[in-house]
């Protein structure tokens, strides 16, 4: 459309509108996040399997939902000059620092940095039936603390709160994750989170391969570059691209996917390991060892 300064100031009113009503839909995620997971532990406590697949997709359109309240603070925020708060990530990396120190262990060094890797939340960023370790469900983290003057501040519109903005969204991935492990677990054995063969408009699960979607149809590199080794190790082949896999693509020479979006967060996560990669619809089923040669979206055993 083109532009028009009559339409632009008739807007304002509007945006500001929006702007008032997202800043006050936020402060509610906590107490929504909360009746969630109290209706989760009624149906996980019945074992209803196909309960919690139905409070999966209500819990999904929450998600969706806040995810745009919150990045609706975060674009009309003007910045971050009010302070930029560490994350929940960072946070968690200083508490296990300060305990390695204090144990007096001579491998200190070594366990610090083992934690800050496998600490991002990208290990079980992924969907909910990547599998998840064996281990009690971390409990959800309360909202990030935020004293009277951020409050005041918040409710009154002012700029510059970007980073607190930052902090939230951050804290709700975090929280999502957790339930996401819960609800892996609760439906662990059954067929609510087995991959399904067809295209995502066929119901039947909840995840499904999408590789009959016309937009995933054709190949295209992701980032370019080549490399050879074996597969499963070095040549990483899968089914479609997860982020939650990302210490597996950190440490593999290329990545090939069947199935994946350009602007996924798989995609995005390797064009910035700047790692060799590419989706092919194509690409064989290779046995764990088979010697690969990949090169700019060519993909064959050598």
């Amino acid at each position: 459309m083109p532009f028009s300064a009559l339409r632009f100031l008739r807007s304002i009113p509007t945006f500001l509108r929006m702007q008032r009503r997202t800043r006050q839909e936020i402060l509610r995620t906590w107490t929504q996040l909360q009746d969630f997971e109290r209706e989760f532990d009624a149906l996980e406590k019945a074992k209803d399997a196909e309960a919690i697949a139905r409070w999966f997709v209500r819990y999904y359109v929450f998600i969706v939902r806040q995810n745009m309240v919150i990045n609706a603070c975060l674009s009309a925020a003007m910045g971050s000059f009010l302070g930029k708060p560490k994350t929940i990530y960072s946070q968690l990396t200083i508490d296990n620092l300060q305990l390695t120190m204090d144990s007096g262990s001579e491998n200190s060094q070594l366990s610090i940095v083992n934690y800050q890797l496998n600490v991002h939340r990208l290990k079980f960023e992924s969907d909910p039936a990547s599998p998840r370790e064996d281990i009690a469900a971390p409990p959800l983290q309360p909202f990030p603390r935020w004293s009277w003057a951020v409050r005041l501040l918040h409710r009154l519109g002012a700029p510059g709160l970007g980073g607190k903005y930052f902090e939230v969204r951050e804290w709700f991935r975090d929280n999502n994750m957790r339930l996401f492990f819960r609800l892996h677990h609760a439906l662990k054995g059954t067929d609510w989170l087995s991959p399904h063969p067809a295209a995502r408009t066929k119901s039947g699960a909840f995840w499904q391969d999408g590789s009959g979607l016309l937009q995933q149809t054709n190949g295209f590199v992701i980032y370019p570059g080549s490399a050879e080794g074996v597969a499963g190790q070095e040549i990483v082949v899968v089914d479609a691209l997860d982020p939650g896999h990302y210490e597996d693509y950190k440490q593999a020479k290329a990545v090939i996917a069947r199935t994946g979006g350009r602007l996924s967060h798989g995609a995005t996560l390797l064009r910035e390991l700047k790692k060799p990669s590419a989706v092919l619809p194509g690409a064989g089923h290779f046995p764990d060892g088979t010697r690969l040669v990949y090169a700019d979206g060519v993909l064959k055993e050598g």
